[in-house]
C-alpha cells in the first residue's frame, strides 16, 4: 500500500503556544502565510510478521518523534494489523528555521496514511 502528499510550509506572523502536556496536546494560535515550499511524504505500507518503522527525511534515516506520535495515533485504525512501514519526508525548506516543516510534515504525513491505508475519514478529520 502506498500514499503520496504534500503540505505547504508556513512563515508564523505571530505565535502564542497553547498545551504542553503531550506532543499530540502541543499546538498554537496565530497567523500567517503559507509559501510555495513544503514537505512531500511519501508512505509504503507493507503486511509484516516482524513489523518495522523506517523514518527518513531528505534520505536521511531519523527518530522523528512527531512522526511516531502521529503513526501510533494511526495504529486505531490499524489495530488488528501488523506492518512494515517506511515514511519518506522530503522537506525543500530547513528544519529549525521557522517554516513550520513539522507540521506540514505531520499534515502530509497523515493524508499519506489515510490514503496508502484506505481509510474513510474526512480530511479535515
Amino acid at each position: 500500500m502506498e500514499g503520496k502528499t504534500w503540505a505547504p510550509c508556513h512563515i508564523t506572523g505571530f505565535f502564542y503556544p497553547c498545551g504542553n502536556e503531550t506532543l499530540l496536546d502541543r499546538s498554537s494560535l496565530g497567523a500567517g502565510v503559507n509559501i510555495i515550499k513544503g514537505v512531500t511524504t511519501k508512505v509504503h505500507i507493507d503486511n509484516s510478521i516482524n513489523p518495522i518503522t523506517e523514518i527518513y527525511i531528505n534520505r536521511t534515516l531519523v527518530d522523528a518523534s512527531v512522526s511516531k506520535c502521529l503513526l501510533e495515533k494511526f495504529s486505531e485504525f490499524t489495530a488488528k494489523d501488523k506492518y512494515s512501514i517506511k515514511i519518506e519526508h522530503e522537506m525543500d525548506m530547513p528544519m529549525g528555521s521557522g517554516f513550520g516543516t513539522s507540521g506540514s510534515g505531520v499534515l502530509s504525513l497523515s493524508l499519506a496514511l489515510k490514503r496508502a491505508l484506505n481509510i474513510k475519514i474526512d480530511d479535515i478529520e
